[in-house]
């Protein structure tokens, strides 16, 4: 039954962000996760509730135990965590993240388009201008 209702509460809190309600949405992943704490998809579900909340700080600490947890192997979510932190101002570690998702995720416009904000930000002009170029519908 846990597992149902932790189920429940994960897709009900995907139809309340969409919906534009976090606040209710972020109550039903914090359920999720006291019925089943290692349920990643109700993490990631949570960050993206904290970012419309405006609470970056929450949605990192949420993506950074995940990516800390399956640091090997590169996830679509991590183009999330690279901006957070480039939000943050640490455009090197940004960019670190940014590029092992490039690495698996190369058609991904979104991607580039990252990168070449957080080279620009280090100074690499040459190589965000590389990545800008990878673009294909800017």
């Amino acid at each position: 039954l846990d597992a149902d209702e932790a189920a429940l509460r994960l897709n009900r809190g995907c139809v309340l962000t969409a919906a534009g309600r976090p606040v209710d949405a972020v109550a039903d992943f914090n359920r999720a996760l006291e019925l089943d704490s290692k349920n990643r998809l109700v993490v990631i579900n949570r960050a993206l509730a904290y970012m419309d909340l405006g609470e970056e700080e929450k949605a990192y600490s949420d993506l950074k135990g995940i990516l800390a947890a399956q640091a090997l192997e590169a996830q679509p979510f991590w183009l999330i965590q690279g901006l957070l932190l480039a939000d943050r101002g640490d455009y090197q570690q940004a960019t670190g993240i940014l590029k092992r998702v490039e690495n698996k995720f190369d058609a991904a416009d979104d991607v580039h388009a990252a990168l070449a904000y957080t080279l620009t930000k280090q100074g690499k002009e040459q190589e965000a201008q590389q990545q800008w170029a990878k673009v294909k519908f800017p």
